[in-house]
């Protein structure tokens, strides 16, 4: 994703932020992403107190595994890096090769490989045709290298991945009896489906990774091990309470919306655009791609700046991706939408 527009424009309130000229554009993207609940109070001033009290991160870690019928225990950490290098050594003796569909992920874990969900050399499936993600040069892979099938972890990136109502099943089936590690990673994202987790109704994993979207903007990010799992070994390092805090709110904030109804209306809007000039249309939640050539989502994407709307490529360079905030009203849903099918009328 090309995330340079940002670095020009400074937040407004809710889904708004502003150029240096006071022109106000409107963020149809942000939603799945760091911004899930707008731009009002994203920071923190002054220096962050001392490190929230074990009570408070049990507090919190208690509200969050009550979702997942508690099977996992949650560590908390202020920086993805440090989480992640705490997973890497958790894993260092229980793998010996983890397969990722994010390649920046791929020097911090030990015979880490990347894959690509969607598209398989030998049978070139797509998700239009497929309906899950395609295994068959996993399967490959594991074959050619010799990898014992219980000593590979595959880590599943939910914000990347398309049908994302499938994957927990299609996941889950592909690793049975293999005895392998699963990690959902980017699975707190609550557009997806309108749920705190993206698959509170399982199957459920060994172990999840995200927690930026609660943070809403602040450093924030968690780890949940399985209890399944040996991990006296794994504590949470020093978080501010007052981020703490702040991330309870933002949990609060989601939950009192209407996130049922407003999913059902964005649907609505997006079968607006089933005629515009695109190849395909992926939705799950207050999240979807829409499926054109590279050259068209550039027209699309200089267009919606002119006419203030801020979208995004998605990360794989597939489409457009959509995906407003939760506290987006419908009215502001609407007009992004109506905006996008003007300018699809246009190229």
């Amino acid at each position: 994703m090309d995330f340079s527009i940002f670095n020009t424009l400074t937040p407004d309130k809710g889904s708004y932020l502003r150029d240096e000229s006071g022109k106000k554009y409107q963020d149809l993207t942000s939603g799945g992403g760091l911004f899930p609940l707008g731009y009002d109070g994203v920071s923190i001033t002054g220096d962050f107190p001392p490190a929230a009290s074990e009570k408070e991160l049990d507090r919190l870690s208690a509200r969050i595994s009550s979702k997942l019928q508690n099977k996992y225990r949650f560590i908390f950490f202020q920086d993805k890096s440090t989480a992640l290098s705490v997973l890497s050594e958790f894993l260092s003796s229980r793998t010996d090769a983890v397969y990722c569909c994010e390649p920046s992920l791929l020097k911090l874990f030990p015979g880490s490989r990347f894959y690509y969900p969607w598209t398989c050399e030998s049978c070139s499936l797509r998700p239009d045709t497929c309906g899950a993600f395609c295994t068959t040069r996993l399967d490959q892979e594991l074959d050619f290298l010799k990898i014992d099938r219980t000593r590979f972890t595959l880590m599943a990136s939910f914000l990347r991945d398309f049908p994302v109502a499938q994957l927990p099943d299609t996941y889950a089936k592909y690793l049975s009896g293999k005895k392998s590690l699963l990690i959902f990673d980017e699975a707190d994202f609550f557009q997806q489906t309108g749920t705190l987790f993206s698959f509170e109704n399982g199957p459920f994993p060994d172990l999840i990774m995200g927690g930026e979207s609660w943070g809403n903007g602040l450093p924030f990010y968690f780890l949940g091990i399985g209890s399944h799992l040996k991990s006296d070994c794994l504590i949470s390092v020093p978080v501010s309470p007052q981020i703490i805090r702040r991330v309870e709110q933002n949990l609060e904030i989601a939950s009192q919306q209407d996130l049922e109804h407003k999913i059902v209306f964005f649907s609505h809007k997006l079968n607006l655009l089933r005629d515009c000039a695109i190849t395909g249309l992926y939705s799950s939640g207050l999240f979807a791609l829409l499926v054109m050539d590279r050259e068209k989502q550039e027209k699309v994407l200089d267009k919606c700046r002119n006419y203030g709307l801020i979208v995004a490529i998605d990360h794989f360079g597939r489409g457009i991706r959509l995906s407003p905030m939760l506290t987006s009203s419908e009215e502001e849903i609407a007009q992004g939408i109506d905006i996008l099918r003007e300018i699809f009328s246009k190229i």
